[in-house]
């Protein structure tokens, strides 16, 4: 089984960016924590302009997850989200909706124990171990 990580994507284009892309080209980058079982638990709250950006994102937000507030919501078609944000900014939000709140509470508490330790894969640059 693979281990829980974060893995960045062209948003744009739907695919997922890998080592030895054009990393000159302007794409939308994104990113996804996938779990050990590769499901996606949840992605970033925005889009980024570079894939260097989208690292950092990511950096900021294991390095202030202690200061993260986090909460679950429902949305206007009645389903439940969860959503993290540090200081004030979204940072993170659910990839999906659930029918319970409970559901949206454990997932929410899988994302935050994963964001820990996950790694990252998918980048097209060397500065993935500095994640």
């Amino acid at each position: 089984m693979a281990a829980a990580r974060f893995s960045l994507f062209d948003a744009e284009h739907r695919v997922t960016i890998r080592r030895g892309d054009d990393a000159t080209r302007p794409i939308s980058a994104g990113w996804r924590l996938l779990a050990d079982n590769n499901r996606d638990i949840g992605r970033g709250a925005r889009v980024f302009s570079s894939t260097e950006q989208c690292l950092a994102a990511i950096r900021h937000l294991k390095d202030n997850l202690d200061l993260a507030q986090s909460s679950v919501a429902r949305s206007h078609d009645r389903q439940w989200f969860w959503i993290v944000r540090i200081d004030g900014i979204e940072s993170a939000v659910s990839s999906r909706t659930y029918q319970r709140r409970i559901q949206a509470d454990t997932a929410l508490a899988v994302f935050l124990s994963l964001v820990r330790r996950a790694d990252v894969v998918g980048d097209s640059h060397d500065a993935l171990e500095h994640v």
